[in-house]
């Protein structure tokens, strides 16, 4: 990547004396190798609520991402069984998520954390899981330390593999510390895991790209390369068309020329004659007069014998040739790749797979496509791409415009804002979380009101709103609102002048 500098220079007359450009690089590392000590340090932060992803190839797993700031810690680990995502902070309980999948295959992997419309996931080669919303492990979206600008990220410090980088985790020289990491093509030897990581210290494939443009077979040897043509093409890459090899009537006798979708041909004799170009003569034998071997196989019978016998072309079987043998099996082709059997020859369909070559070998790099629309940033990863939309537009190829607070998250009356992160609520004032939807404390009670049960309430003897409590009138006992006894209060004074005159007797 390359960035261009501007210099101008001006005279005081406001005249330009000098326009010179320069170019300042910047190195990008896609790829790296950590041995189980080794590990990254980004300087920039993970920004989990928005959108970011990071590739990983391993056998052994362990521990890819750290997240750390005042006691709190964020760990994404790669597990047999499993990947983790684990939220810890000081006084509390550590909160877990987990995605079930067995990982430790040698094979790659692309994870991704995407928050959208107050919901996070973790989605893992496309398969989404929901790993943390308004009701479920709530803390990993609202935990504010793990999203401090100061937080150090380190990759890798604990996990043995490979890893590509990606949105929000990018592996930029400027921007980074590595300690004994290997970066370039992951050097992870091919195939099933073993008790040990096993590095390739073979010599470059110089065949890896497909020099000879499927027109032929590519030899890599010490210092190069070398391409057998096929009989239609020629030229050190096979680029050089010649036409249909059956334009020269190869085949003799009467044998009719077939060119396959290589640029090969195939001579199918007239009866009475065989060879590569039908160029041999058959004695016939009375058994062999109606040509029982079928797909141009050679009847033949051996001395001593009253029975026949076929000798095949190569890709057929059978007592009469009449199996086309299935060059699919074993399936020679990788990474997906749908194997179509041929005659004595196969090939690889690698449609969907994001891979190509003769045995969809070669990783496609999609980003040269430009796929990402709106100003995003494309990420190429092995077998697919990532695109790192901008702020107001999601989806794989950016291609929605979207944003949060039409879903209006905020609660009691807050005001959504729509951020690069999401969204963000502005409180009414006394209210409080990620949604406005803590209620106000408290310590917000006017002074004519105690706090009950997390609310304010006028003080006992007082009635009316919080805030404009007024005093309960009190009537005086046994008297009306117009100042006469009431009759059973007149009663009651009786009673007791009876009571206490007796007790005087």
């Amino acid at each position: 990547m390359g960035v261009f500098l501007l210099t101008l220079v001006f005279n005081n007359n406001n005249t330009m004396l000098l326009c010179s450009t320069r170019t300042a690089s910047i190195q990008v590392e896609k790829e790296a190798y950590f041995n189980g000590s080794a590990y990254l340090r980004l300087k920039t932060p993970m920004t989990l609520w928005s959108h970011s992803a990071i590739s990983f190839k391993t056998c052994r797993g362990g521990e890819i991402l750290s997240q750390r700031y005042a006691g709190h810690a964020l760990l994404v680990s790669v597990l047999p069984d499993s990947v983790s995502i684990v939220l810890s902070a000081p006084s509390t309980q550590p909160i877990e998520a987990r995605v079930s999948g067995r990982y430790l295959d040698n094979r790659w992997h692309t994870l991704q954390f995407v928050f959208q419309l107050g919901t996070l996931y973790c989605i893992i080669d496309k398969q989404s899981s929901t790993i943390a919303n308004q009701t479920y492990n709530v803390p990993l979206i609202t935990d504010q330390e793990i999203k401090n600008e100061a937080a150090v990220l380190i990759l890798g410090k604990q996990y043995s593999g490979c890893l590509l980088h990606g949105p929000g985790l990018v592996f930029n020289s400027s921007a980074m510390n590595a300690e004994a990491v290997v970066f370039g093509p992951c050097p992870l030897a091919p195939g099933p895991c073993s008790d040990h990581d096993v590095l390739t210290g073979t010599p470059p494939d110089f065949c890896s790209h497909d020099p000879c443009m499927q027109h032929g077979t590519c030899i890599s040897r010490t210092d190069g390369y070398e391409c057998h043509c096929t009989s239609r093409f020629k030229g050190k890459n096979c680029e050089v068309d010649s036409g249909s090899p059956c334009q020269l009537y190869p085949c003799q006798h009467g044998g009719s020329c077939q060119e396959d979708s290589k640029g090969d041909y195939k001579c199918y004799c007239a009866p009475g004659y065989t060879g590569a170009h039908c160029e041999t003569e058959l004695s016939i034998h009375p058994l062999c007069e109606k040509n029982p071997c079928l797909n141009n196989g050679t009847c033949r019978v051996p001395p001593g014998t009253s029975s026949y016998e076929c000798d095949c072309l190569k890709g057929f079987i059978g007592p009469r040739c009449e199996i086309n043998w299935d060059d699919c099996k074993p399936n020679l082709c990788m990474n997906g790749g749908r194997c179509v059997d041929g005659v004595d020859n196969f090939i690889c369909d690698c449609k969907g797979t994001g891979y190509g070559g003769m045995r969809c070998q070669n990783n496609l790099d999609e980003c040269l496509i430009n796929p990402c629309l709106n100003g995003g940033t494309c990420f190429d990863t092995y077998g697919s791409y990532l695109c790192e939309c901008p702020t107001g537009f999601t989806g794989a190829n950016c291609q929605l415009s979207i944003n949060e607070c039409r879903s209006q998250p905020c609660q009691h009356g807050g005001t959504c804002i729509d951020t690069q992160e999401g969204f963000e609520c502005r409180c009414q004032p006394g209210f409080a979380g990620l949604y406005c939807e803590l209620d106000p404390g408290c310590s917000q009670c006017p002074i004519d009101s105690d706090c009950i049960a997390g609310r304010c309430v006028c003080k006992p003897g007082t009635t009316g709103s919080v805030g404009q409590c007024v005093q309960v009138r009190r009537r005086k006992f046994g008297v009306d609102r117009h100042g006469q006894v009431r009759p059973v209060e007149r009663v009651r004074q009786l009673l007791l002048q009876w009571r206490q005159l007796r007790d005087r007797c």
